[in-house]
């Protein structure tokens, strides 16, 4: 593309050098990937300024950089494009580069403290029930159709969103469901992203050391509302889906110009609720009322705060013209997330799930859930993230496990380089109750946990769900939760069985 007819998009900005002959076949923020004919984005983000590394993308090759601050001295005879805010620059480039792709795809957004992978994840079950091709974006991996790409953010920088969904275009994908977290609209990740569906989960609390208050990080996740705008995408009206049982749900209903959806698990006043909830080891129940008709619905997912997930989703298809018995036969074959309550199968009768529950509210709906499953005693393990995070929840996320669990196994969560010790003592805090035990290397607190369950037992491990690492006093290990919980079952199965697994 031309670096003048891409740069015709961004009105205000001084150009400094000749683009009169320029092309541009590449977008990029970071200096160790450049390419021909590169455009480097100098971002200012929380711990990096890319004004610094300047110097470092013109060695290797870019061709036109976008800044805020002074770099001529850097980048040599290459022409300079200065904003103000080279973030809002990168968003409006990139969408225009990669042919505003988010307009031929139908965009569902989902925003929330909790529930957001779920969520997403029901939809996309739901439309590939229907035989259209998919795509997902979120905190375990970005899907093309049946291609998986690793992730690193709950929602990509708006380089590699907007070039996620050119790539879903050119294969095809009719509709993509993405996670929108407070931290991307905060950063502007999803500027220019259409949606046609925004929806919202729960509000509760969780990165106060970004958003400081509730009221902002209430403001934040607003956002995603207010942006579906007050018209509507290639004929096709937008929708705000939210969660009657959440007190913000109010608010958020006044920030929106879109049409308002609403779910709830008891609300009669919802346009969707429930009834007769059922609950098993290995699947839920329910009825579930729309518009004077009871659909019976049975899904593979444990937990009230599940069905709370299913009904956003069935809603967010049915206003998207999915048919409503269609979107809840699809369900039946859902298969469920890794890391959200995530049963262990073995043969010692123990009940062993993990979960990536990791707020007071998660946790708190986590035991709701666990509490219909039959078992003699429930042991927990679980622990916190050190370093920059909002330590302020270690307390009630302790007296959640005390108070719900016969015995609790503290240990770290990323302790990153905060003193490990530290976390567990902060998360026991002042209450008198003693029924716990520190073990600080995680995986040795799985293989304690998992030697303290009996025959009927439900053990959970919460926190870290699905992740892959674990961040540790400045560095990363891999690390399998589910895995690990795995092979601790199989061992002592072999141990019991005189070393024989069968």
């Amino acid at each position: 593309m031309k670096a003048s007819e891409l740069l015709s998009y961004l009105k205000m900005k001084q150009i400094n050098g000749d683009i009169s002959e320029l092309e541009i076949n590449y977008l990029s923020q970071n200096s160790r990937d450049i390419q021909d004919d590169t455009l480097f984005f100098c971002v200012v983000g929380e711990t990096v300024d890319g004004h610094n590394y300047a110097a470092k993308a013109y060695e290797a090759g870019a061709s036109l950089f976008v800044a805020s601050k002074p770099i001529d001295d850097q980048v040599g005879d290459k022409p300079v494009v200065y904003v103000k805010d080279v973030k809002r620059a990168m968003a409006m480039l990139a969408n225009a580069f990669y042919g505003f792709p988010s307009q031929d795809l139908n965009m569902f957004g989902v925003t929330g403290t909790n529930g957001k992978t779920t969520v997403t994840h029901l939809i996309e079950c739901i439309y590939r029930g229907q035989g259209q091709k998919t795509g997902l974006i979120g905190t375990i991996y970005r899907k093309i159709d049946d291609q998986i790409f690793d992730t690193v953010n709950t929602t990509p920088d708006s380089l590699l969103m907007q070039a996620t969904l050119a790539q879903m275009v050119e294969a095809g994908v009719s509709m993509c469901a993405s996670e929108v977290s407070s931290h991307a609209l905060f950063q502007g990740r999803t500027w220019g992203v259409d949606f046609n569906t925004a929806v919202f989960t729960n509000l509760t609390h969780e990165h106060l050391e970004t958003h400081k208050t509730m009221e902002e990080y209430g403001t934040v996740k607003s956002l995603l509302f207010s942006q579906l705008g007050n018209s509507s995408k290639g004929g096709r009206q937008r929708f705000a889906v939210i969660n009657l049982d959440d007190p913000f749900s109010k608010t958020l209903a006044y920030r929106t110009a879109a049409q308002v959806v609403s779910y709830s698990l008891a609300n009669q006043d919802a346009d969707f609720y429930t009834s007769d909830l059922n609950y098993a080891v290995d699947g839920t129940e329910f009825t579930l009322h729309f518009q004077n008709e009871v659909y019976p619905v049975t899904i593979p997912l444990v937990g009230e705060f599940n069905v709370s997930n299913t009904l956003a989703a069935l809603g967010a298809a049915y206003v998207n013209g999915i048919d409503l018995s269609a979107a809840i036969d699809s369900l039946r074959d859902f298969k469920g997330i890794s890391g959200r309550m995530q049963v262990i199968a073995n043969p010692l009768g123990i009940n062993a799930i993990v979960d990536y529950a990791h707020t007071p509210d998660g946790l708190e709906k986590l035991y709701i859930a666990l509490k219909q499953i039959p078992h003699k005693r429930l042991i927990t393990m679980i622990g916190h993230d050190g370093g920059n995070r909002d330590n302020s929840i270690r307390p009630e996320l302790g007296r959640l496990a005390l108070e719900n669990s016969d015995w609790v196994v503290l240990t770290t969560e990323n302790p990153r380089d905060e003193d490990p010790r530290k976390i567990m003592v902060e998360m026991v805090g002042s209450t008198n109750l003693t029924n716990h035990e520190y073990v600080e290397d995680r995986k040795e607190a799985i293989y304690r946990t998992v030697a303290l369950a009996e025959a009927g037992d439900l053990i959970v491990f919460a926190g870290k769900g699905h992740e892959s690492v674990q961040y540790l006093n400045g560095y990363s290990v891999a690390f399998d939760e589910a895995g690990y919980v795995a092979q601790a079952l199989q061992e002592r199965q072999a141990s019991e069985n005189g070393g024989n697994l069968s």
